[in-house]
């Protein structure tokens, strides 16, 4: 996992913040469908509608790489279900340090 204080994170949590499809949705909880509760196939569906959702986003490429870097556990980012975010730091652990990872805009959606 990088480091909190990476000023990485910090700007794509900036960028997602300010352009992502979720920020002020009327239905936020969306992309964090319930864990327990709902059968594997509710579940299933939900994660479907969560990654409907970020379809056409223009910072699904950050929210990815700022769910892989801070370990984010639940609920969909960058179109990627937890067990699947978990899946790919499994294959590729060092995954959030590859510049690969990191979108070509900064903070203000400038290219870097």
């Amino acid at each position: 996992m990088t480091a909190p204080e990476d000023p990485r994170i910090g700007r794509l949590a900036v960028l997602v913040g300010e352009r992502g499809r979720c920020v002020g949705s009327a239905v936020p909880d969306a992309w964090f469908p319930p864990e327990a509760g709902l059968s594997e196939q509710a579940r299933a569906r939900a994660v479907v509608s969560a990654r409907a959702l970020c379809a056409g986003c223009p910072v699904i490429t950050a929210c990815l790489a700022l769910a892989l870097a801070t370990g984010e556990e639940h609920g969909v980012s960058g179109a990627n279900a937890a067990h699947e975010r978990a899946a790919m730091l499994r294959t590729e652990p060092t995954a959030t340090g590859q510049l690969t990872l990191w979108p070509a805009e900064d903070a203000t959606g400038h290219a870097a």
